[in-house]
């Protein structure tokens, strides 16, 4: 018999919980049927949103809770404070082997102070790393690593996310020798500070599909799959990439609704419109995977909807399929 993996489920984590994050839990199961959901917290709330919901009840299962880390609250106090949290105890599923993944949208610093503390780091990691996904000109995305989880960087650090990036995308996102880029200040080797320079030589000796450095502009070209980049620089480019499509979004409104010809323009563009929305929204495209921790464990976005909840556990479900997460281990131990 296959094996059936057991993904666990921040159920309160999120601005929308629980109601579309079992949505989103149970429509992940009608997709594949090799793995079970475990939702952790209010079981009278969970319960009310399972009500008159068709589902296979032999792969859902309630695991009670009595608290929530709050968004607003403080990381680590709220971990240390809150133990029997919805959050605190699907990590606990994970490293007990009661889960093999963990889905949460909760408190960003929460997720990757709880998934290092109760999980901790794999063998070698000297920081995990959160993802961002982005779209491009392209069909496939491109990946951010770091998006924000490790503000101050070492060479090092660097090295090591570019490897579990590889790793991940050749698992879980099924791209067979992903281009991986390094954030710079120009395309040339010689680009770049200190940081970036030192960066660049390790990963030059990696072995992976290192193409070299990558500017912000083309960030979203779809000439990479993953873009490597220090906390900082990478969390600064993905607000600056959503800020810069929300304002576009709103000129184009204001500019076409002072115009009665620009509105009528607009009315015949809508199939267009609709299409980019789509595919700027992140709703579409699940969550960012913690990389580097003794799990798989995937962050959604707190705002999520039902459908990314249900990208987010088949990520997770495909974390452990492909043992993506054991080999991690082994390559960062190959590119000592």
């Amino acid at each position: 018999m296959n094996k059936r993996y057991k993904i666990a489920i921040d159920a309160m984590g999120g601005d929308n919980a629980p109601g579309v994050v079992v949505e989103g839990a149970l429509a992940a199961l009608q997709e594949k049927d090799d793995f079970e959901v475990i939702f952790v917290g209010d079981k009278d709330r969970i319960g009310e949103c399972l009500k008159d919901k068709t589902y296979d009840k032999d792969r859902v299962k309630i695991v009670h809770t009595t608290q929530i880390i709050e968004m607003a609250e403080s990381p680590v106090a709220a971990l240390r404070q809150k133990k029997d949290s919805s959050m605190a105890v699907a990590f606990r599923l994970v490293r007990e082997n009661e889960a093999d993944g963990a889905v949460s949208a909760g408190n960003t610093g929460a997720i990757i102070a709880g998934a290092t503390m109760i999980l901790g780091r794999l063998e070698g990691v000297a920081r995990p790393v959160l993802s961002a996904t982005l779209p491009t000109l392209k069909e496939h995305n491109v990946i951010l690593l770091d998006a924000g989880a490790n503000v101050d960087c070492r060479p090092g650090y660097l090295q090591q996310f570019a490897i579990m990036a590889s790793v991940y995308l050749e698992n879980v996102e099924g791209i067979e020798n992903p281009r991986i880029g390094l954030l710079s200040n120009g395309s040339e080797d010689e680009k770049g500070d200190s940081l970036t320079k030192e960066a660049y030589a390790l990963i030059k000796e990696c072995d992976i599909n290192f193409t070299g450095n990558i500017e912000a502009r083309e960030a979203q070209s779809g000439d990479v799959h993953a873009i490597i980049c220090d906390g900082f620089a990478g969390n600064v480019l993905l607000k600056t990439v959503e800020g810069t499509a929300q304002t576009l979004f709103t000129m184009i409104k204001q500019f076409a609704g002072a115009d009665p010809d620009g509105m009528k323009g607009m009315q015949l563009m809508q199939p267009v419109f609709a299409k980019l929305f789509k595919k700027m929204d992140y709703n579409e495209h699940g969550g960012a995977p913690l990389l580097g921790v003794r799990g798989g464990v995937v962050k959604a976005h707190g705002g999520s909807g039902s459908n990314s909840i249900r990208i987010c556990v088949l990520q997770a479900r495909q974390l452990a399929h492909t043992n993506a997460i054991e080999k991690i281990r082994v390559r960062l131990a190959e590119n000592k």
